[in-house]
Parts: structure tokens; C-alpha cells; sequence
């Protein structure tokens, strides 16, 4: 069941889980699980931070331009036939981040200090197919590279997380 293996991804950084309730609609087929992002976009205001592997750098200016040019960096040509998402961008934008598109204050008082946006980047992630009761391992190249070695890099990809996800294995961060 997704729950038992999300159990195992839970101590996991960026580690994610998007349960699909309504199994029954088309787009709802798949519930998706994943950790350790490999690009990281925070924001608070027009403060971010970004996270690419263990480089931590802060940035001033615009989050949701930020956001658009990662989106656009990490294109994956194609998807997969058998999983509509196999990887990318999983993320949230809090109802504050539509003051900087409105050019309006925040009147509200910031008790949580949670970022206002946060996007976090993954290479591979789980999916499983509610219908079927199936999983798949998905891994997306973003280097844009061909041939036996990415095919191979990916393989080793999706050995390592079908290792996390059998509870066989905890993967180095990446």
C-alpha cells in the first residue's frame, strides 16, 4: 500500500507524498511519492533561497520569475506512456505570494514563517496506479543527453529508489 511505503521515504529530505482520493477519474490514476530534490526554490517576499545538490546561495528579485526560469531549465521532452509524471517540480505558492503580483501590503501577521513559495526539483520518484495496484519507478533525465550512459545513470537511478521503497537500501542524499 502507498501509505507503508511512504512510512519508509518519510525520514527523507523533501521527501513528498500526493495521494489521488478520487481513483476513480481519469487524471486521479496515480498517487506519486519522492525525496531528496536536487534543486530547491524558497521564498520569502523577494528573499530565496535556492538549493542546487549541497550550493546554498540567497537571492534577491522576483520568486515567481525565479520559478519560471527553473521551470523552463528542467523541461523533460517527453513523458512517459505508462505514468503521466515522472518527475520535476512539486511544489506550493501560499495565498501571500499574489501580493507581489498585486503590488498590495501583507496586512496579515506572519506567526508561521513558512516560506510563501516553495518549489523543490525531483530526478525520480514512485508512482502507483490505484486501479491496477501496480507501482512504477520513474526517473527523468533533465541533462538533455543520450545514449548508454544516461540510460545506464537512470537504471541506477531507479534501482536505488526501488531499494528505498523495499526497505532494503537508504540511498545517499543527492
Amino acid at each position: 500500500e502507498p501509505e507503508e511505503v511512504f512510512a519508509l521515504f518519510a525520514h527523507r529530505p523533501g521527501c513528498f507524498y500526493l495521494d489521488s482520493a478520487l481513483s476513480s477519474h481519469e487524471l486521479s490514476r496515480f498517487s506519486y511519492i519522492g525525496s531528496d530534490p536536487f534543486h530547491t526554490i524558497k521564498s520569502h517576499g523577494q528573499v530565496m533561497d535556492i538549493v542546487e545538490g549541497k550550493s546554498v546561495r540567497h537571492q534577491k528579485g522576483d520568486p515567481l520569475a525565479a520559478l519560471d526560469a527553473t521551470l523552463r531549465r528542467y523541461q523533460i521532452p517527453t513523458g512517459s506512456p505508462l505514468v503521466p509524471f515522472i518527475g520535476g517540480a512539486v511544489g506550493y505558492m501560499s495565498y501571500e505570494i499574489g501580493r507581489l503580483t498585486m503590488g498590495m501590503p501583507l496586512e496579515a501577521t506572519d506567526d508561521l514563517g513558512l516560506p510563501e513559495m516553495n518549489f523543490n526539483f525531483y530526478k525520480n520518484l514512485l508512482a502507483y496506479e490505484h486501479k491496477s495496484r501496480r507501482w512504477f519507478a520513474a526517473a527523468a533525465d533533465f541533462s538533455g543527453g543520450r545514449g548508454p550512459s544516461v540510460r545506464k545513470r537512470l537504471g541506477s537511478d531507479i534501482e536505488k529508489l526501488i531499494a528505498l521503497a523495499s526497505g532494503e537500501e537508504k540511498p545517499a542524499a543527492a
